[in-house]
């Protein structure tokens, strides 16, 4: 009958591991559940083929038989058993003084029943088992604390229901059956048979350990679902275990929320595999993807989905951790007159913009950029990764010449009160990535932007654009930057916007602030289409002028005219902290234009000798 088990056991474990390897490939995976089924299949192949065989069993002069395989499989899966225990949600990336403390416990455990069995029949061997017992007392009191805190801590439901049963089959498994069947076997009281104890110890093995296992595999795929499709929002709760009492977070939907609810960032998972491919299966089933994690719509419907795949988070043509985004000016070029045409869009005078976007979503810094190419007139995009340096830089570009327009900010600032420090300086804020149906929707309205432009797309056509132009022509109003009723410069000559007067080509740096140029100084002109020779072209479709030379304009542009990274050669423009009419001609300017040409000429030539001119 112990054979027979044997091989059941073995053929349930290579089914599991198979099951294992799919969900690795197609969800999620944790390497604790994997491991156990890998050594609890090692253990019942020895078992069917040598069991019996030393030192697998070993056998003392006293007479007695010890299963010293058991004992080293217990020895080789308990340990990370209770790690598992001791993370069951997955998110903690780190382990805790929790674990270690049910890691020490199970060890003086484990090592003193191994003393207990291999002692033979006397007071020693009661007493190593009594000494074992109350290591083993340890051990149950802090697993149950921790399934108390987990049931707690999980969304109501399957999650807590899952949670449960993992606590039944360990306490039944743990606490009552390995002990009894212990002292009821050969290695205690001798009451049943060596190959009985070794059947009973099976069965409870696919029940303590392959069931259990598959139990906790299951929790964190539906925690990774709840977050996905939810937010990770936590309310805070008192739960009592014996004489304590704990404070437990409760994750909640977002129609449990309320004054006391606090939303924790999910940005941190972004870059987790598992909850990548999770998402997509969720998005082939249908299901609404919470914002902050749903980098696909971020890209429209044209390419969220390609090749039987979603974009991965970790795609390595986004920049990675160590990219620093540089000002960068975008729109007054074909692309941007003719999506205003098409769309009928009010005209705008250049300006400049702050864009604010998370730390862990840098590529979109490249995605505006694009995507703003559609502007109707040029703007200075002077971009920021997180919101540290946010008031700085709408400090400096307030009080810089032309002014400031907008802060425009990830809707997940919104909670953050950045929003409203802003409006208190009287500082124009617009908010990206709002959806009227999404969990924090009404979070983002209460923030008191000025502007919510729809999604994350700013395509030609878009709503968001639409939006953001209209914004941004409001606010240039009412700053009296339109003195031709509305008529701003998109490209077109006739009618200066208040703050950029002089000469028809874009205007010099000035100074720069933490890698953001303040420019467009005070004598600088509303900036036309760039001629063809000095267009680039955008990978949106279109051309558009004036931009970033570091990023495709030929060195040739900054000859033929002046603009962003190179020198004035006359004209009176003014640093933001310099006097109202300075000569931008000095030495200091000289050489500072001399350094910038070598720059771009080094970048020329290493752009020539990779072969992309």
């Amino acid at each position: 009958m112990a054979y027979v088990t044997n091989w059941i056991a073995f053929a349930i474990s290579i089914v599991v591991l198979a099951w294992y390897a799919y969900e690795a490939l197609h969800s999620a995976c944790g390497w604790e559940e994997v491991y156990v089924c890998v050594i609890e299949t090692f253990n019942v192949t020895f078992e069917i083929f040598a069991e019996f065989e030393e030192p697998l069993t070993v056998y003392l002069s006293s007479g007695m038989r010890v299963p010293f395989l058991r004992y080293t499989e217990w020895l080789l899966s308990c340990p990370v058993i209770l790690i598992h225990l001791s993370n069951l949600s997955g998110l903690s990336d780190g382990y805790n003084k929790r674990t270690m403390l049910l890691l020490v416990t199970l060890i003086g455990c484990l090592v003193t029943g191994v003393y207990s069995a291999m002692c033979y029949y006397g007071w020693i061997k009661w007493a190593m088992y009594t000494v074992s017992c109350i290591y083993c007392a340890f051990v149950y009191w802090y697993s149950a604390k921790v399934y108390v805190e987990t049931y707690h801590m999980v969304p109501k439901g399957r999650a807590r229901t899952v949670v449960l049963v993992m606590a039944s089959i360990f306490f039944t498994t743990w606490g009552i059956v390995y002990p009894l069947l212990f002292a009821l076997g050969p290695e205690g009281l001798n009451a049943i048979s060596f190959h009985l104890s070794n059947f009973l110890h099976c069965i409870a093995d696919l029940f303590s350990k392959l069931l259990w296992g598959a139990l906790g595999h299951q929790l964190r795929i539906i925690i990774h679902k709840h977050i996905l499709q939810y937010g990770d929002i936590r309310k805070k709760t008192k739960v009592g275990f014996g004489t304590d009492e704990m404070e437990v977070a409760t994750m909640i939907e977002p129609e449990e929320a309320d004054e006391t609810a606090e939303r924790l960032p999910v940005e941190k998972y972004l870059r987790r595999p598992s909850f990548a491919r999770i998402r997509n299966q969720l998005k082939q089933q249908g299901k609404d993807i919470y914002p902050d994690l749903d980098r696909d719509s971020m890209y429209g419907s044209n390419s969220s989905y390609t090749g039987g795949r979603y974009l991965d988070f970790a795609d390595p043509d986004f920049p990675d951790d160590n990219y620093t985004p540089i000002p960068f000016f975008a729109g007054g070029g074909d692309l941007g007159l003719q999506a205003a045409a098409a769309a009928g869009s009010p005209q705008l005078a250049p300006g400049r913009i702050v864009l604010v976007v998370p730390e862990t979503a840098r590529w979109m810094v490249e995605f505006m950029r694009h995507g703003l190419s559609a502007l109707p007139a040029p703007f200075e995009i002077i971009p920021t990764i997180g919101g540290g340096a946010v008031m700085q830089l709408t400090q400096m570009g307030t009080t810089a010449p032309g002014g400031l327009e907008a802060v425009l900010m990830h809707s997940y600032y919104a909670r953050t009160g950045l929003v409203s420090k802003l409006r208190m300086r009287g500082v124009h804020v617009v908010i990206f990535g709002y959806s009227p149906s999404a969990p924090d929707a009404a979070e983002v309205q209460a923030a008191g932007a000025d502007q919510l432009c729809e999604g994350y797309s700013m395509a030609p056509g878009s709503n968001g654009l639409k939006q953001l132009i209209s914004a941004l022509a409001n606010f240039q109003a009412q700053a009296g930057k339109l003195p031709d009723g509305g008529s701003g410069g998109a490209g077109r000559t006739g009618g200066a916007a208040a703050g950029f007067t002089g000469s028809p080509s874009p205007p010099p740096p000035s100074s720069t602030y933490g890698g953001a140029s303040m420019m467009m100084a005070a004598s600088a002109p509303p900036p036309q289409a760039a001629p063809a020779s000095i267009r680039m072209t955008s990978t949106t479709g279109g051309t558009f002028g004036i931009s970033n030379p570091l990023f495709g304009m030929p060195p040739v542009a900054q000859e033929l005219q002046p603009g962003l990274y190179s020198a004035p050669r006359s004209g009176t423009a003014t640093p933001p902290n310099g006097p109202a009419g300075g000569n931008a001609t000095g030495d200091g300017g000289a050489a500072e234009a001399a350094m910038l040409q070598s720059l771009l000429g080094e970048i020329a030539k290493l752009r020539s000798e990779l072969g992309e001119n």
